[in-house]
């Protein structure tokens, strides 16, 4: 499947640069950026995990507005918990667990995901003079993952655990939609927000959840999913190339 996906892409990219030599260069460029990212599904909210991306772009204009962009980024992604008192309901790995028979409502709990990947998203792109919009699809292979999980006792006579493994990412692979908008700032420099989710589960995990005031145990079966906001610069090399600006019409930008 994987294969497939990529040969498609080869191809598209392949026809619509063939039909789009006569009439544009194909612009190139560098981008540097961070994520502020979340995982769905962990129960540890909001987009609290810092990430790098960067990577690089290769733009084809094919008509004065419409264009089509592939970029080859590194990109960190995953999710991130302080450590603080628990006073509501959270989630511990089943298969981490000892003894699910005494439980601590005092405790602590801290948790940390980062997963690199290498991805390759295809956009396309409306422009217009000074912005651009585009959406498209993005696959990602994840590198390398760390992750920690730690529930400690905020009684030091009460010992816990002080970590825990989830399941491990078997799943290497990772399918993204995208929405991205472009603003230039300067010549050929833009600066770049995107937003992208992922299309299918990065993995399953089965948690216990514990009610903090009863000690109430259940089990649950959560899919988790890549959830992440972009913020980047993008400085495009050859910005106004192309026959337009033979022509004697102005650029529009990428």
């Amino acid at each position: 499947m994987k294969q497939r996906l990529l040969l498609l892409g080869w191809i598209f990219v392949t026809l619509i640069s063939y039909y789009s030599l006569d009439a544009q260069v194909i612009k190139g460029g560098i981008i540097f950026g961070g994520n502020l990212s979340q995982v769905d599904g962990d129960r540890a909210y909001g987009f609290k995990q810092f990430g790098f991306n960067v990577g690089a772009t290769a733009i084809v204009p094919f008509t004065e507005k419409w264009s089509l962009s592939i970029e080859t980024l590194f990109s960190q992604e995953g999710a991130h918990q302080k450590e603080t008192n628990v006073t509501n309901d959270y989630p511990l790995p089943i298969n981490g667990l000892d003894d699910t028979s005494i439980f601590y409502s005092n405790i602590t709990n801290y948790y940390n995901l980062r997963l690199n990947y290498v991805k390759i998203p295809v956009l396309v792109h409306y422009n217009d003079r000074r912005f651009s919009v585009g959406a498209g699809f993005q696959y990602g292979r994840l590198v390398s993952v760390k992750e920690n999980n730690r529930i400690a006792s905020a009684d030091p006579n009460v010992p816990l655990p002080p970590y825990y493994d989830l399941d491990k990412f078997s799943n290497k692979n990772d399918l993204n939609i995208i929405a991205d908008i472009k603003f230039r700032i300067w010549s050929g420099l833009y600066i770049n927000a995107r937003y992208s989710y992922s299309l299918i589960p990065i993995r399953t995990v089965n948690m216990v959840f514990v009610k903090s005031q009863t000690n109430e145990l259940w089990a649950e079966e959560l899919k988790q999913f890549n959830n992440t906001i972009s913020l980047r610069l993008i400085w495009v090399f050859n910005d106004n190339a192309g026959t337009l600006k033979k022509q004697g019409t102005s650029s529009k930008g990428i």
